[in-house]
């Protein structure tokens, strides 16, 4: 299959915070650290680094590929193995860190996020590498990290949010004697205010404070803060979602079951607490559980649907239920939401299990829509080969312009195929041999490199590329 399955896990916005008397630290009492992480990068030496980067574009490229298509253990793979021939690659490092933050390796992360000196990083990956830091479970020296870290806007904001990490009480106090005017501080403020106006229950200012955290993804303050709630109001049901919600987003599902499970008695008809936990079900290699989660929310009405139907091909194709998975397609391809990747892989889907007809169809519902497609295109092309439409196949090529072409080598490859078919073998050959070195396409390498080597195999045979000489 030449179109990679990726899936969306789709993040839901709520928001979160707790209540004792704590030790009053700020970041500048830790300045009497004899270090700090390097801010700049010498111009000299991201030359040099380029410079030998470049030797190594194309397995940087493979790992982009596969990070693009939601596969980050492949893509991690990839920019290892690159980071074992130049380990002071600062780029190459910041693509390790990115990838760890996206398989919710906090630790992992941050230690390759905070090796970068700050001025590579984008504003995107300044974020990830202090919630890395936050996020951390085991880690407790948060102040101490950040006096290393050059100040930032943003600084009296996490100080507050390490206040919140040692009680409640300490977390209130440190929000209202806070002095930062980022909008992070106001917002809690506000929100501890408006609390107080609605009602004068401790626990309900505390559950918005938890909201709150939980808004500006500060997970693990949203939890600490909800666990200490609920040990003095443990059937406090908004509570408990916070806290799963929370644990789902830090990556630790088996607790944020154990929670859901537990919210669900007293809520059976919450529809995203029923789809989360399909979620959860899948990251906990629960594929069969997950099916009847999805299955019993898209029926109840849960909307966007796609997104859920998505993960129902997914998981059917795991299961080995390729009826089930067709089934789904069948619906996910009608939904007014519905992507070219998603048609791609569903056409994709069909062709493996020989239901050419059923990608046809789909190959031509999209292109009524879309003619000249880059990416359903070449696959209705390899469909009418498929079929024995070789002529028609060749036209449509022959007819696309090199611009769209340029823009997906599907269309080179399934040229050298025709070409092949119709016994022209040298020519197919280059074709093959220009194919195999677009190492950021790693499908059509595969493929690519299979047809040469049958193409060798041929020649060996025959002692030449005589056209008349058939390849099969």
């Amino acid at each position: 299959m030449r179109f990679i399955l990726s899936l969306c896990i789709f993040t839901i916005f709520l928001s979160s915070c707790s209540f004792w008397e704590f030790p009053k630290h700020t970041i500048s009492e830790n300045q009497n650290q004899t270090w700090a992480y390097q801010t700049t990068l010498d111009p000299d030496i991201r030359l040099d680094l380029a410079k030998k980067r470049k030797s190594y574009i194309a397995w940087i490229r493979k790992g982009d590929f596969y990070s693009l298509q939601n596969a980050p253990e492949e893509a991690l793979s990839y920019y290892l193995s690159i980071q074992e021939k130049i380990p002071d690659d600062q780029v190459v490092r910041k693509k390790i860190a990115h990838v760890y933050f996206l398989l919710k390796n906090w630790s992992k992360a941050y230690s390759e996020y905070v090796q970068v000196p700050l001025s590579e990083l984008s504003s995107s990956e300044q974020d990830e590498l202090y919630h890395a830091l936050f996020f951390d479970g085991n880690r407790y020296d948060r102040l101490g990290e950040l006096a290393k870290l050059p100040s930032t806007n943003l600084t009296p904001y996490y100080d507050v949010v390490d206040a919140c990490y040692t009680g409640i009480h300490n977390c209130i106090v440190s929000i209202q004697s806070s002095s930062g005017s980022n909008s992070e501080i106001l917002d809690l403020k506000n929100q501890i205010e408006n609390a107080t106006k609605i009602s004068d229950d401790f626990q309900y200012r505390n559950l918005l404070v938890a909201a709150k955290f939980y808004e500006q993804w500060m997970y693990r303050a949203s939890t600490k803060i909800a666990q200490e709630i609920l040990q003095n109001r443990p059937d406090y049901t908004e509570v408990i979602k916070i806290e799963w919600f929370s644990l789902y987003e830090l990556g630790e599902y088996t607790e944020s079951k154990k929670l859901i499970l537990q919210y669900l008695e007293k809520n059976p008809n919450d529809l995203q607490s029923i789809m989360r936990m399909g979620e959860i079900a899948a990251h906990l290699s629960d594929y069969s559980s997950s099916n009847l989660y999805l299955n019993n929310a898209i029926i109840s009405g849960y909307q966007p649907k796609i997104d859920l139907e998505r993960r129902l091909v997914y998981n059917y194709s795991l299961l080995g239920d390729t009826a089930w998975a067709m089934k789904v397609f069948a619906y996910l391809l009608q939904d007014e939401a519905i992507t070219p990747d998603d048609f791609a892989v569903g056409i994709s889907f069909a062709l493996e299990q020989g239901e050419n007809e059923k990608a046809e169809s789909w190959a031509i519902q999209w292109l009524r829509k879309f003619r000249d497609s880059p990416i359903i295109q070449p696959l209705y092309i390899q469909i009418l080969r498929l079929t024995g439409d070789r002529d028609d196949a060749m036209a449509i090529i022959q007819n696309t312009s090199e611009e769209i072409q340029n823009q997906n080598p599907n269309y080179q490859l399934e040229k050298a195929i025709l070409l092949l078919d119709s016994w022209d073998v040298t020519t197919a050959k280059t074709l093959f041999q220009k194919l195999a070195w677009l190492s950021e396409w790693p499908d059509i390498v595969k493929e690519s490199d299979s047809y040469l080597s049958q193409i060798s195999s041929m020649e060996s045979a025959s002692g030449s590329t005589n056209p008349k000489n058939t390849w099969w």
